[in-house]
């Protein structure tokens, strides 16, 4: 966040002060610009179009990826002889989630869709 902030010093500088701490929190309004959304949430994970009888809208999606985790146990024998063994592994390959979907037209927030 930081980084983006001082990646557009400037502009962040002349947003009034509401605006620049709801920037800071990750917060997005209507009426947002491309700009400012980008300042609180970063670049988008997905890009889509969408036409609607109001006209065409863009809709960015910010995606996060849920960790994966296995468990294993196996059981051996040989002879009289005999063994255990288990492992654990944590992978990023779980399920993708939409985080946030933030919908523009013209270059303005006209919608925001978070889950819960």
């Amino acid at each position: 966040m930081d980084s983006r902030i001082r990646g557009d010093r400037d502009y962040f500088a002349s947003l009034p002060e509401d605006v620049q701490e709801n920037l800071r929190l990750g917060q997005v309004e209507i009426g947002y610009t491309k700009r400012m959304v980008e300042i609180a949430l970063g670049s988008p994970d997905r890009v889509s179009r969408r036409v609607t009888a109001e006209g065409e809208v863009e809709v960015w999606d910010y995606v996060r990826t849920r960790p994966s985790i296995g468990i294993g146990v196996g059981t051996g024998s040989y002879g009289r002889r005999g063994g255990v063994g288990g492992g654990v592994s944590v992978g990023t390959g779980g399920g993708r989630e939409v985080q946030a979907s933030v919908t523009f037209r013209n270059d303005e927030v006209v919608s925001v869709e978070r889950p819960g």
